[in-house]
């Protein structure tokens, strides 16, 4: 599946680790207002050099890239 393969590389390139999607699937969060809170979750698993990286350490390495994009941003007035 081509998308899958394209999200691989781009979710493992935001994160600096080798990604493998498990699934992929669409949730409305129980909302009867479908298309103003659909969300896309996606299950996969995280290697560094051949080992997998454990869920609490791929969050923080998403964390911390996400604060360095925010902060690195600065607005012109």
């Amino acid at each position: 599946m081509l998308l899958t393969c394209v999200s691989c590389r781009s979710l493992g390139a935001a994160l600096g680790f080798t990604v493998n999607i498990l699934e992929v699937w669409s949730s409305n969060g129980g909302s009867s207002r479908a298309r103003a809170s659909v969300r896309t979750l996606i299950s996969f698993i995280s290697e560094d050099r051949g080992k997998v990286v454990p869920s609490e350490d791929v969050t923080q390495r998403g964390n911390r890239r996400m604060q360095q994009k925010t902060e690195g941003r600065t607005e012109t007035v």
